[in-house]
């Protein structure tokens, strides 16, 4: 096997769906060790507390590739990290998906979801690199904004997302399961539309497009899917 991910990262969440990120990073530790992917040398860090993947990654500069195991949550802070390097200095990304939704590896097309270990071969079988489009978002509230791989969503679809992260760690619920009852419950208790102003830019496009207007839901998308492979912009 060549060693074309070079000195490589693997950013861990250890509480990743309901505490299975530990056995996760162990199998995926162990496949490693046995030479299972193409590294020249491996590190594994595991995550302590929210934010901590967006700092670790954000002094990744040193490695060729970084591997983030967890769930879109982890994924999101860790591309927001590698986005503070340098272009020139930026690893590349491979997600190793166990978390409640995965939709962005799903957009990725990484079948071996929920399956760290399996997903890691996967990616050693695959062989191709590829660049993917990331959207960024700022408000008035907070203008240092933030990077986002897959969705950018305001009112009801936001508070179920929030709302997924209590009940999941007291049920273990999770997937499109999750989604659902806590959208049945979202949508019977609050129904009114909230006003919104926004600005769109396409990087490289014409003028920006102005929208205004009161929505229950309003979602930008980079990827086709939210909330665990609800195909809610299946053109994106």
């Amino acid at each position: 096997m060549e060693p074309t991910w070079g000195k490589t990262l693997v950013i861990a969440n250890p509480a990743a769906q309901s505490g299975r990120g530990r056995e996760g990073a162990i199998e995926v530790e162990r496949a490693l060790k046995t030479g299972e992917a193409p590294v020249v040398s491996w590190e594994m860090l595991l995550t302590t507390r929210r934010g901590e993947a967006t700092e670790i990654a954000a002094r990744a500069s040193e490695y060729d590739t970084v591997l983030v195991l967890g769930g879109d949550g982890v994924i999101h802070e860790a591309v927001n990290g590698l986005m503070r390097l340098d272009e020139s200095a930026r690893p590349r990304l491979g997600v190793l998906p166990l978390g409640s939704g995965n939709d962005f590896a799903r957009t990725l097309g990484v079948a071996s979801r929920n399956k760290p270990a399996d997903a890691l071969r996967e990616l050693a079988g695959c062989g191709t690199e590829r660049t993917f489009d990331l959207g960024f978002v700022s408000s008035d509230a907070e203008p240092a904004g933030t990077w986002f791989m897959q969705t950018l969503s305001f009112g009801l679809d936001a508070a179920i997302a929030l709302g997924s992260m209590e009940t999941r760690k007291g049920s273990g619920t999770h997937g499109t399961r999750l989604f659902g009852a806590l959208g049945l419950d979202v949508f019977a208790h609050n129904r009114d539309p909230f006003p919104y102003t926004a600005t769109l830019w396409e990087r490289g496009g014409s003028e920006p497009v102005k929208l205004a207007g009161e929505e229950a839901v309003f979602a930008v998308q980079v990827g086709p899917t939210y909330g665990g492979g609800f195909r809610i912009c299946p053109q994106a």
